[in-house]
This record gives C-alpha cells, structure tokens and sequence, in this order.
C-alpha cells in the first residue's frame, strides 16, 4: 500500500468536495446556523408564551367553612397561592348552592366536554359542618361520637378529563391550593389547642450541595455532547460518502479512478480519510455552535433571573477534550461504514434511503448510555459504540479509574469494529458487481425464481444470518401464541411445537429455497467412528462451562424482581408438569 497514492486520493476527494456548495452548505454554513437560530426561537418563544387561565366551576361554596377562608370573592385567597402565582391564573365560577350527588358526575363530564370549564370542583353538603365538629372534638369540646375521623367526612370531589391538557393543569393547580388550605386548617386546630404548629414538622433535612459549579455543568452536558458527537459524525460521514460513490458513478468519474495504478484498498483509504474530515469537522462545529449558542442564551436567562433554576451552563473546556479523544474512533468507524454502505447505492437518490437504517441501527447504541443508572461496566463497556460513549461520559464525570479499569475492553472492540468496517469497504470496492451495477426495476416474481433457479449447493453466510434473525422474530411474535400447560404430556406437546413451528420450519423453507444439495447443507452423512465419543466428551465439557458463563452473564446483567419471580413462577410449572408426566 502507497501511501502518495492515498493522500493523491485524499487531496482530489476534498478538492472535490470543497467545490460542492451542498456539502459546504450541510457541514459548514448549517451547523453554524442552526444552533443560534434555535437559541434565538426559543428566546423568543419565552417572550411571546403566554399563560392560559385554568377554569374552574365550584360547586357548593356555601358548605366551605368561614375561617380559614379557601375564597376571597370571586378568586382564591392570597394565603393559599403560591407567591409567583396571580389572580389572573384562573377563571372562577361559584355556586353556593350544592347540587344532588346523583348527578354531578354527570353535570361535570358534559361541562368539561363541552369546553365550559377544564374542572369542577364540589363541596358535599355538611362539609363545613363535620369540619367545625372535627375541632372541637379535638379540643374536648364535643362529645366523642363514632365517625369522628377525618376519612369518614364528606370529602371534596375534583372532576377532570385526563384526555385533556388544559383539565390536567387546572387539575395540578387546584390540588397544589386545596393541600395548603388544609395545612391552613390544620394549624387552626392546632391553634385552638394552644399547640404550636411546628409539632406537625419537628424537622427539616437542609440539602446541601458538595458539587461545584463546573461539576454540575459537566454532568449535563456529559449526557448531551456524546448523542451530538455520535449523530453528527454519522450525518457528516455519510452524505460525503454518497457523493464519492454513487455521485461518482452518476458523474462516470469512478471509472477513472479505477483505472489509475492505485490499489483498490488505496483508493478505500483515500475516500475514507476523506470522508473522516468532514466527519470530524461537522462534530466540531456542531460542538462549538452549540456551545457558544448556550452560553449566550444562559448569559441572557440569568439576566432574566431565570439561569439559576435552570443549573445550566456553558461546558468546560476541558471536558470537551476527551470528547474530541473519541470523535476520532466514532468517524473512523461511521465514515467506514458510510463508505461501505455508499457504495452499494446505484444513485444518490437511492443512498439517500440507506441512511435511515443506518441511524437506525445506531440510535439504540446512542440511547442507552444517556439512560439514567447506565454507568460503564464490563458488560456495557464490550458494546460497541456505547462502550465509547459511555467512557467518554466517565472521563467527563473525572471518574478515571473506572475510565482506565474499562478503557482496554472498550479499544479493543472499537479497533475489532473499525477493521471490520474497513474491510467491508475494500471487499465492496474489489467486487465489480457492486460497482457497477445498474439501476432495474425490481420484480419479487422474478426475484423469487432467480432465487430458486440460479441456488447454489450451500447457501452462503448471508443466508445463514436471515434464517438466525427469522428465528428470532418468529419466536418472538409467536410466543404469545402459546400457553404453558401444567401436564406432562401437554408440556412435552408445547416443546416439541415450539421447537418445531420456530426453529425446524423455517429452516427447511429456507434450505428448499436456497439449497440445492440437502445432504451436504444439513451434513447428513454417516459420522466417524471417534466422532460419537468426542460429542459426549464435549458434552460434558461444556455444561460446566455454561454454568460459568450463565452465572458471569447474570452478574453482569442482572434481572430485576419482578421479571426474576416470573421465572421462578414459569421454573416451578414446569417442574409440576415434569412430576406429573412421571
């Protein structure tokens, strides 16, 4: 391998590209744009938002009791708002009549349909009543009567829709004034009793902080940049990619390059360092754009006093350098995967469809280190790509001993991957078919008779990785279907009909689809003598190893309580149903 003709390939691609004012647009003008455009709307979104009163309709006011008072006039009383909340948050109609039991279910649901009010709230008949009764039994004052307690008092009712927002906010704002004005009732009758109101809370727990402030700003956005720099190094790889290939087999530029002296896995080389500095270069600047854009639009809401509540902040820069220690990795692989994946597509209107599977396929790796309790371990850090991610939020957080405890599994399984990838992308260069194929129109008839027709004796490893996938999904949508039984002969029934209808059938389908020769697919030969003997051997062999490595994948990954009783409930039928077929 030449490495002049690598970076001839790497100087003409970016010449190339450089000169493409779509890839300037999407890698260089966008990324700078979108982030202050997106700061800048949110701002003014903020300016504009407006609070939407909650209505409510009391019914049954009359029955509410004078001291503490839960209304003055036609609003809540001050000393049960909130101090940021105001008169104007709501919308009050009062009823002082009580209305019968029997129908305000009723009255309410076609209110709240109709759009009259978003709740209603209603005060039975007697409340204020069994209130006053209640505190003076407290005191001593009344007499001791059965069906004193507070659960047995006519209690208020609130009616909301759960179907509609507004009704779930006039919900959490009613129910936010009804719990102060009870602790306002409550220390009436504390009162009353000459007790003070601190007996009810004897103490506070004081919260207090050991992190500073570049910490908390560190553990956020330890959570934001690694999905950024994952989703924009795969963005960045991939339409560049498009361009290398199929733009060149749309523009007939390919086959120059195939021409010229330089090696298949020279040219792969090229385009793929190519294809990694736009990778790199459009996570950078999304990087900087987002935060620079944070910083300004947090430099303006602590202005507004709000920045504070929002413990938000620009990141810091050191930090960041661990994030720029993994982009590397992450376009190295993405860019290879990009490029091996480019340059199965005929066109670049059909490399524009394989960029969703793509992200696809990538988006749960992305997802599961952002998710709350997923820290770095053995297990998670022998994923590929959400080892990295997740090494990248530990050297964030200044854990550097789980970082370095962790970091050689995680290299190790990056390296395996960016190797993979690159050699995926050589043998998709070095297969003419692939190249230079033409776009057709596809007919399933005469796809399923070329299939048929045109099979080999083996069916090759592709066919081999569909019929594992169509195990699994068969099995798994088939699995409902079937119900465990408690006897014997039923349980023998359920295992050979499982293994039978998602295992054996679909394999055969697929032999006599893809297979020619049956006797040399499924190896039906006579074994050798020493053969019979060393299953047995291996049998016994490898059961102590499956104990070790059940009990090593169970540490790893443990199985919460609840699926773990399920087990143990499925583990316990069997077992009778074992018992009753003897």
């Amino acid at each position: 391998m030449s490495w002049y003709n690598i970076k001839l390939i790497l100087f003409r691609e970016l010449r190339d590209q450089m000169r493409d004012r779509r890839t300037l647009f999407s890698i260089v003008i966008l990324p700078v744009l979108l982030y202050p455009l997106m700061g800048l709307l949110v701002m003014q979104v903020m300016q504009f938002r407006q609070q939407n009163p909650a209505r409510l309709q009391i019914v049954g006011a009359a029955e509410l009791p004078d001291s503490p008072p839960l209304l003055d006039g036609e609003n809540f009383s001050s000393d049960v708002m909130l101090k940021d909340w105001s008169p104007e948050m709501f919308e009050i109609e009062i009823l002082e009549a009580t209305m019968d039991p029997e129908i305000i279910r009723q009255t309410a649901q076609d209110a709240i349909a109709a759009g009259q009010f978003d709740a209603l709230v209603y005060f039975p008949p007697g409340f204020a009543e069994r209130v006053e009764q209640f505190r003076d039994h407290v005191n001593g004052d009344g007499p001791a009567t059965t069906g004193d307690a507070p659960a047995e008092f006519p209690q208020p009712q609130i009616f909301v829709n759960s179907a509609r927002e507004k009704s779930i906010v006039a919900h959490q704002r009613f129910s936010t004034i009804l719990t102060r004005w009870r602790d306002k009732v409550i220390e009436r009758n504390l009162a009353a009793h000459d007790v003070p109101p601190e007996v009810t809370n004897p103490f506070t727990v004081a919260e207090i902080d050991l992190s500073e402030d570049p910490e908390r700003r560190t553990f956020i956005w330890s959570k934001i940049f690694p999905f950024i720099v994952v989703v924009w190094a795969l963005t960045g790889a991939f339409y560049p990619a498009i361009d290398l290939c199929a733009g060149e087999k749309e523009r007939g530029t390919l086959e120059t390059l195939l021409s010229s002296p330089a090696l298949r896995s020279e040219i792969v080389g090229g385009k793929l360092l190519a294809i990694m500095t736009f990778s790199i270069a459009t996570s950078l600047l999304n990087l900087a754009s987002m935060g620079l854009t944070a910083t300004l639009v947090m430099g303006q809401l602590s202005a507004a006093g709000a920045g504070s509540r929002l413990n938000f902040g620009a990141p810091p820069l050191w930090s960041v350098g661990w994030l720029l220690l993994a982009l590397i990795p992450m376009a190295a692989l993405f860019s290879a995967l990009a490029l091996a994946v480019a340059a199965l597509a005929r066109s670049s209107k059909e490399g524009q469809y394989y960029l969703l599977p793509l992200l696809m396929v990538n988006l749960p790796l992305v997802i599961l280190p952002i998710l709350p309790s997923v820290e770095i371990g053995l297990a998670n850090s022998l994923i590929p790509v959400t080892g990295v991610l997740l090494l990248m939020k530990t050297l964030m957080e200044g854990n550097y001993h789980d970082a370095l405890l962790y970091a050689p599994g995680v290299v190790l399984v990056t390296t395996v991957c960016i190797w993979l990838s690159i050699k995926w992308a050589i043998d998709q260069f070095n297969n003419e078919s692939v190249l230079f194929s033409e776009s057709e129109r596809f007919d399933v008839k005469a796809w399923a008779i070329h299939l048929y027709r045109d099979r080999l004796a083996t069916p090759k490893s592709g066919a081999a990785i569909m019929a594992g996938l169509l195990i699994l999904m068969i099995r798994y949508f088939a699995g409902p279907l079937f119900t465990l039984p408690t006897t014997g002969g039923g349980f023998v029934a359920y295992i050979l009909s499982i293994q039978f209808l998602t295992i054996l059938l679909p394999v055969l389908l697929l032999a006599a689809l893809l297979a020619r020769s049956w006797r040399e697919t499924f190896l039906l030969k006579l074994p050798y003598v020493m053969t019979v003997p060393a299953a047995i051997l291996l049998a016994i062999a490898v059961h102590p190893f499956s104990i070790m490595l059940g009990s090593l994948v169970r540490n790893q990954f443990p199985v919460d309580a609840q699926t773990t009783k399920q087990l143990e409930d499925c583990s316990a039928r069997r077992s009778k149903a074992c018992r009753l077929s003897w």
